[in-house]
């Protein structure tokens, strides 16, 4: 599932229907692996690559999309 506000308007809703919020912890929401994707078919292959990852297991930190966490002067924080 890809989005965060729109994940937790989903899951407040699917909290009032009496799902246990404990089944929420199984969702992952890719982001994308930092593979420099800008155009849409770029970041598809890189949320993919996380798919795939996560998947198979991977149990070393993966580079996640640094676009998401610059400080506005093209450093990561």
């Amino acid at each position: 599932m890809i989005g965060s506000s729109e994940r937790r308007q989903l899951f407040r809703e699917l909290e009032k229907e009496g799902l246990a919020p404990e089944l929420f912890k199984r969702v992952h929401a890719p982001i994308g692996l930092d593979i420099g994707a800008v155009t849409p078919e770029e970041i598809a292959v890189s949320i993919t690559a996380e798919l795939i990852a996560r998947r198979r297991n991977v149990e070393r930190d993966l580079p996640h999309m640094s676009w998401f966490h610059r400080d506005g002067k093209g450093r990561n924080h």
